[in-house]
């Protein structure tokens, strides 16, 4: 079961999440692998569950982003515009 208060309006976890899709969509052009592609794509939609989650924790959201800095050139500073977002929100 979800929140709905906690979809009701975009929230920075799924802010991060366009700009990681976006990400993997300009990563594809220059040859990343299938298979780290579809790597990827399974951590989305993992994430992608995560915003939904009754409890509202993002603490598995925001460590999930920063293994995924630390896994894929390239993918550095997801973490640090989603504390932006949550910071300009405050």
């Amino acid at each position: 079961m979800f929140s709905e208060n906690r979809i009701a309006k975009p929230t920075s976890e799924l802010y991060t999440i366009q700009r990681l899709v976006a990400r993997i969509w300009t990563a594809t052009y220059p040859g990343m692998p299938t298979a780290e592609i579809a790597k990827l794509l399974d951590d989305v939609q993992y994430l992608l569950s995560l915003p939904l989650d009754v409890q509202g924790d993002s603490t598995e959201f925001h460590a999930y982003i920063k293994d995924i800095e630390a896994q894929y050139p390239g993918f550095e500073g997801l973490s640090i515009a989603d504390q932006e977002i949550v910071l300009s929100k405050q």
